[in-house]
């Protein structure tokens, strides 16, 4: 029996990672959300690590999960349980 040894990260959503940016999350991320004129778009890969300056630009950083949880331990000493 062959298994799928594939590993995925879960992203933040985007009501998520828009509160997350107005909170000054600045981490470098491989994805973000496009945000069109009609609303947000599917998260789009920037295809290596960067940082997505939010607001100044129509891309908001779409972190994981885990690096959501991350920056909220060490910036604001927020530890999240599931």
């Amino acid at each position: 029996m062959e298994t799928n040894k594939t590993i995925t990260e879960d992203y933040c959503d985007f009501e998520t990672a828009k509160l997350l940016a107005e909170k000054g999350f600045d981490g470098m991320c491989e994805t973000s959300y496009y945000i069109s004129n009609v609303g947000c778009e599917n998260a789009v890969s920037t295809g290596d690590f960067a940082k997505v300056r939010p607001w100044r630009s129509k891309l908001i950083a779409a972190p994981t999960l885990q690096m959501a949880c991350k920056w909220l331990r060490e910036v604001h000493g927020l530890h999240i349980q599931s």
